[in-house]
């Protein structure tokens, strides 16, 4: 966020930031469809839900956030883990298991 003055710092900016609220990454099947967008983000549109708008003038930034993101929540980095914990949430231990009656 420092490299280039004017640019960089928006990522620490509240109207920035606030666009990652509710974001998702993944479709209904899984797919990992998060980007950031090279425009503006389209309300209502069907790709809405997983983009954020890119930081006019930071291409290169905004496509090495896509990346990265890409890369931990990809099957590379997390994302076998979280399918697994989709497909079998973990359980809550049973408040009563282990009690003798």
């Amino acid at each position: 966020q420092n490299e280039t003055p004017g640019l960089g710092d928006q990522i620490s900016q509240e109207y920035w930031q606030a666009q990652w609220k509710g974001k998702q990454l993944y479709d209904h099947t899984g797919e990992l469809l998060f980007h950031v967008a090279e425009g503006p983000v389209e309300p209502g549109s069907a790709a809405a839900a997983y983009q954020v708008a890119a930081v006019t003038g930071a291409t290169v930034t905004s496509s090495a956030v896509t990346r990265l993101v890409r890369y931990w929540f990809g099957p590379d980095g997390y994302g076998p883990m979280l399918q697994r914990l989709r497909e079998q949430p973990p359980q809550r231990p049973d408040a009563t298991a282990g009690e003798e009656s």
